[in-house]
């Protein structure tokens, strides 16, 4: 069977192998001064497990290295979209071994997940991005192997899960929702 392709994936141009050092520089730096935030839901509770997750607001940093990630993030998903969005929230999740993401959506028009070290994901250590565009009782529709300067757009209503990473250096994403 068919399915309609519900996500676009892109590299980030010029310049994505410098970019990503950077951020993964910062992002570390941040892991290792921030507080795990937990979750960004009201509730309290995470799709993740073995993580560390950073604010929700990395698009309104002062740092260059954030904002030179969310206006390519912005283009890319007009592109997507066909009209004009911005970043409503954007985070990091930096995963550990044993990493797993439950099926979930988002809020927003447009979402992305952008990979700046896919650590050792691929079918063996898992780390997967999975689409599940029948629904998250169901197979995926997509899968994805995520890796590094990878930006990965999609309907923000479109469920989707990571497969349990297994492995041994940290998997670095930053994700974002635009409306």
């Amino acid at each position: 069977m068919s399915h309609p392709r519900p996500l676009f994936v892109a590299t980030v141009p010029v310049g994505a192998e410098a970019l990503n050092v950077r951020l993964k520089d910062a992002l570390l730096a941040m892991k290792s001064s921030v507080p795990d935030e937990g979750s960004h839901r009201a509730s309290g509770q995470s799709y993740f497990e073995n993580k560390w997750l950073s604010p929700n607001r990395l698009h309104e940093s002062d740092s260059p290295v954030f904002q030179e990630l969310a206006g390519t993030i912005s283009a890319l998903a007009g592109r997507f979209a066909g009209r004009p969005l911005q970043i409503a929230s954007m985070w990091s999740i930096v995963s550990k071994e044993g990493m797993e993401g439950k099926a979930h959506a988002h809020q927003g028009a447009v979402s992305i997940a952008y990979y700046v070290d896919p650590g050792t994901s691929g079918e063996e250590a898992g780390g997967l991005m999975q689409f599940f565009a029948n629904g998250p009782d169901k197979e995926p529709t997509h899968r994805v192997v995520p890796q590094a300067g990878m930006l990965i757009l999609f309907p923000s209503r479109l469920q989707h899960s990571v497969s349990r990473y297994t492995g041994d250096r940290p998997r670095i994403v930053i994700s974002a929702n635009l409306v």
